[in-house]
């Protein structure tokens, strides 16, 4: 049996894919409401870019995750951009239903924080 797709990223050098359920689908009500689906789980996408070298220290980390899970009327993608390792110390948040507006927020997130 086959699921959904992984969500195709444009992830530029250096950054690190720690944990990747973020799925090229759409979410539906009944498919997020599920308590086990696709958009169920504290997270579903982490990425980090770490400084180059022995220490490999984190400068940036990016998050996403469906915020509040399970909740289709209040909920949304949630992309939380921060420094180092600390999500409490954000540059970013940015909240929406449309997974298109997601995926090009976490690119364009992606890009920046890298130059």
């Amino acid at each position: 049996m086959h699921g959904p797709k992984l969500q195709p990223l444009r992830i530029p050098e250096g950054w690190e894919v720690e944990i990747n359920q973020l799925y090229a689908l759409d979410p539906t009500k009944d498919e997020v409401e599920r308590p086990v689906g696709c958009f169920s789980g504290s997270c579903l996408l982490k990425l980090s870019l770490k400084s180059k070298g022995a220490q490999r220290k984190a400068l940036y980390g990016l998050d996403v995750d469906w915020h509040p899970e399970g909740e289709w009327d209040t909920g949304g993608y949630r992309v939380v951009a921060y420094i180092g390792d600390d999500w409490w110390d954000q540059v970013c948040e940015f909240k929406t239903k449309e997974r298109r507006a997601a995926v090009e927020k976490i690119e364009a997130l992606l890009h920046q924080l890298h130059t």
